[in-house]
């Protein structure tokens, strides 16, 4: 059941309309138990990245902790701060242990 909304999660990251995932060229998913452990924190593991957030520097692998100030856990809680977000989406990465802010222009 876990894989399968995952899977659908996963989905819904690359559906188009309003400014989701899609919009800021992601491909997402929640972070899995072992994922979580690891890197000490919660949020969406970037699989793909193209567009918009390649252009501010987003990599696979990251893992988006927050949107505009907001924790995101889901794919659902991105796409809902990224539709209430204007031209500018501010996402908190972390990398390497590491966590930046990363201004995502939206065309």
């Amino acid at each position: 059941v876990i894989e399968l909304q995952e899977q659908s999660e996963r989905v819904a990251a690359n559906t188009e309309g309003g400014n989701d995932g899609a919009q800021l060229g992601l491909a997402v998913r929640p972070l899995d138990a072992d994922e979580r452990q690891q890197a000490d924190t919660d949020g969406l593991l970037v699989e793909q990245v193209s567009g918009p957030a390649a252009a501010a520097g987003v990599q696979q692998g990251d893992i988006i902790v927050g949107v505009n100030g907001a924790r995101v856990k889901t794919v659902k809680a991105l796409q809902e701060a990224t539709r209430k977000a204007g031209r500018v989406v501010a996402l908190l990465i972390q990398r390497d242990g590491e966590q930046i802010f990363l201004p995502v222009r939206i065309s």
